[in-house]
């Protein structure tokens, strides 16, 4: 499964990082190969409310997304090497590795 701003920030970064050859390959895996979801007016909305209730930390706006659709979705499991996901394992999410 890839969040919508997930698949955003990740072709983007190819794009700029690596090229843009490897951005579409990858970009295409993604959309094509795993389960897509854009998000809803409600999911924004929700996450915006975690971004201003977590004001104590330093999560990004996707951050707090991938709190959000993983508590909505019930896939407490994140794979992600970002210290702040982490940081959520007292609100039951588990980051991979």
């Amino acid at each position: 499964m890839i969040l919508s701003s997930v698949f955003d920030e990740t072709v983007t970064w190819l794009r700029l990082r690596i090229s843009v050859q490897a951005s579409i390959a990858i970009g295409r895996v993604l959309r094509e190969e795993h389960t897509y979801i854009a998000l809803s007016e409600a999911d924004d909305r929700a996450t915006w409310e975690a971004f201003c209730h977590y004001d104590d930390k330093l999560w990004s706006y996707t951050d707090c997304l991938l709190l959000v659709m993983a508590q909505r979705l019930k896939i407490l499991e994140i794979v992600s090497f970002d210290q702040h996901i982490h940081q959520m394992a007292g609100l039951g999410i588990v980051c991979v590795p």
